[in-house]
């Protein structure tokens, strides 16, 4: 069936002499306009264009696109009548034989974005009833909204149109003015190359590719749809893994401890044994959380059963002193030990970035040598002629005898050796910046330990002289000091604990993605797809063969898997080839499209419109052979619709025999109605 069937427009031009106009009602099959030039022919075909919102092929957007009979004046039989209103009326159907007549403001007080629908043959049966409805165009939401004309028109035509990507990687759908440049050759620009019209205003990415694809309903889109969806859901859950370790390393940073084993990248295997955990510091070693709540527990206990009413013993307290503050002097010499290692570990960081810096700038001046030497460069550039492009020496600089021969590595094998370089230092980085972290943690431990010894020295300095039967002040503040420490500990661990579920939650999506991922085929075009532009490719070199197509042999000719666009020897055809081929392969391919809904499921609207096709001295025979080609196209289920200056004798020999509902005028084709 035909996704779209023009069946009438009516032009009416309202002047302040009377009203002008004309009114054309086309049928299936070949439809064609023959009148001399500036006579109104193509000022109906952009009328239709106009009317269905598609102006932006013809240069701009709105009314201005339209001839000054549409708009200011009409000269009529030397008399000037000045334009006070002007409207086109099309009357279209689609596959489901629904009818709606559009109305479109040419001049009028009336926002020219403006659209009148009716639902019904306004134009064919304009006594009947009709409720008009109102829409608008190339405002934002005119593409999605309810009111909007273009989504309404894609709906009428039964096209679900996919979401494609801009060059600001945002999703917008493929715009229907973007696909349409393929239903209509346009006069003046539209023949210069294939989709020569398409707007790129919109910004998407490879839009005539695109346009190409839905118009044949391939499943190539689907399925890179399908990829990105799977890459952007794989690169959402990698940013989830990420955060879950930044926040399990916050809880851990509450008890200066460290996370460990936390996997570097998703993965679908977790279990008990592999699941991260918490070190903490206990004294020099790094012991589990759980090890810790543990010690922290029985010295609890124990600090619990020592408290009692107990006579100072002064030899005793001043050992325990002694003790002390001989932990102190050692811990503290520890601490400047410890400090040290950070202050180098955190210099080892630095110089390892910066020797990462310098790798990359070498791989890049190296990247670019080598582009210049593929491209052509001459020897007597830097890395040619014996200079390093990094460092600009002489290559052959060594401590090694020069007599000994040498082979010196290819700047391929020197990027590579590079790259290696870099992989290295990134691991030693990584490597020391856990270190730095740990040291970190130690000393953040170390301090705390070294408050707490001085406190301890002054407790027992104070209780040497404290009344014997008050209990000791040092082991009541031990004791709540313990218990709040447990509390931290648990209260960290609980935390812990609780977010560690989440790896198992993303786990399960992880392992999800990859089987959606799994279930995607490898090769981009299914093997539907593989037949259609086999199809294509076929119908393109039959139809191009049958135009005379004469720059090189058909034979030849191929189509792109990479822009579905004719190409030899994997070159586009377009500067290579004369100026009538390039008419011929523009007919051929275009037709071609239009012949493949006989043989798959397309999206082609059935509809193809060809504003003077016989440019560039196309020879007779060649005309010859494009219209006996079209009319043998299944007339039922598609509609061509022409506009031709050609000479009304010529015209009628080139097309003798061939059926067509034919419109022929001597005078201006708007007139006095």
């Amino acid at each position: 069936m035909q996704k779209l069937f023009i069946s009438n427009i009516r032009i009416t031009v309202q002047t302040d002499k009377g009203t002008f106009g004309n009114q054309f009602k086309f049928k299936n099959g070949l439809n064609v306009i023959r009148a001399k030039n500036s006579v109104g022919k193509s000022t109906f075909l952009n009328s239709i264009i106009y009317a269905l919102g598609f102006e932006i092929l013809l240069g701009r957007k709105g009314s201005q696109t339209l001839a000054p009979c549409l708009k200011s004046e009409i000269i009529f039989e030397n008399i000037t009548h000045t334009v006070l209103e002007s409207f086109v009326e099309l009357e279209i159907k689609n596959e489901n034989e629904e009818f709606l007549t559009i109305k479109r403001y040419v001049k009028s007080e009336n926002d020219d974005r403006l659209i009148i629908v009716n639902k019904g043959r306004r134009l064919s049966s304009p006594e009947d009833k009709y409720i008009e409805e109102y829409y608008y165009l190339h405002d934002k939401g005119a593409a999605q909204a309810e009111k909007g004309f273009n989504n309404y028109l894609k709906n009428f035509v039964s096209w679900d149109l996919p979401l494609v990507q801009t060059f600001n990687n945002n999703d917008v759908p493929l715009y229907t003015e973007c696909i349409f440049p393929l239903f209509f050759i346009e006069q003046k620009r539209g023949w210069g190359s294939l989709q020569a019209t398409t707007p790129t205003q919109f910004g998407i990415k490879n839009v005539k590719k695109l346009a190409i694809e839905f118009v044949l309903k391939l499943d190539v889109s689907n399925i890179l749809k399908a990829k990105q969806e799977i890459n952007s859901k794989k690169l959402n859950l990698k940013s989830d893994w990420l955060l879950l370790k930044k926040q399990l390393e916050m809880i851990a940073s509450n008890v200066n401890g460290v996370l460990k084993n936390y996997p570097a990248k998703p993965t679908t295997i977790v279990d008990n044994k592999t699941l991260p955990y918490i070190l903490v510091l206990e004294n020099e070693d790094w012991i589990t959380i759980e090890e810790k709540i543990f010690k922290v527990r029985d010295n609890l206990n124990d600090l619990k059963n020592s408290i009692e009413y107990f006579k100072v013993e002064v030899n005793e307290q001043s050992e325990e002193l002694n003790n002390l503050e001989e932990e102190l002097f050692f811990s503290q010499t520890k601490y400047a030990e410890y400090k040290n290692e950070l202050y180098g570990e955190k210099e080892n960081v630095q110089l390892l970035k910066k020797r990462i810096e310098l790798l990359q700038g070498d791989i890049k001046k190296n990247q670019d040598a080598l582009k210049l030497q593929n491209y052509g460069a001459n020897n007597d550039s830097s890395i040619l002629s014996g200079n390093c492009p990094t460092c600009h020496q002489p290559i052959n600089d060594t401590l090694l005898d020069q007599n000994i021969k040498q082979t010196p590595m290819t700047i391929e094998d020197n990027i590579e050796f590079l790259k290696r370089q870099r992989e290295a230092a990134s691991i030693l980085l990584e490597q020391s910046l856990e270190k730095l972290e740990i040291r970190r943690k130690e000393l953040i431990n170390f301090n705390k330990k070294l408050s707490q010894l001085r406190r301890k020295i002054r407790e027992i300095k104070g209780e040497l002289i404290q009344d014997e039967k008050i209990p000791k002040s040092s082991k009541i503040r031990e004791l709540v000091e313990t218990e709040e420490s447990l509390k931290i500990f648990e209260n960290t661990l609980s935390q812990f604990d609780q977010r560690l579920n989440e790896i198992n939650d993303l786990s399960k999506i992880w392992e999800s993605i990859l089987q959606k991922e799994a279930q995607i085929p490898r090769d981009i075009f299914s093997q539907n797809d593989k037949l259609k532009i086999k199809k294509l490719i076929n119908l393109f070199r039959s139809n191009i063969n049958k135009f005379e197509f004469r720059s090189m042999i058909t034979d030849d000719v191929d189509i792109s898997i990479e822009t579905y666009k004719p190409i030899v020897e994997g070159f586009e055809l377009s500067s290579d080839i004369s100026a009538s081929d390039n008419i011929r392969l523009s007919w051929a391919y275009i037709i071609a499209l239009q012949e493949m809904k006989a043989y798959f499921d397309t999206n082609h609207l059935g509809l193809t419109i060809f504003d003077e096709p016989a440019q560039q001295e196309i020879d007779k025979n060649s005309k010859i052979q494009f219209y006996k080609h079209i009319k043998n196209i299944d007339k039922q289920n598609n509609q061509i619709i022409i506009a031709t200056s050609e000479d009304s004798e010529s015209f009628k020999n080139i097309t003798k025999g061939i059926e067509l509902n034919f419109f022929e005028f001597t005078e201006n084709i708007i007139r006095p109605v």
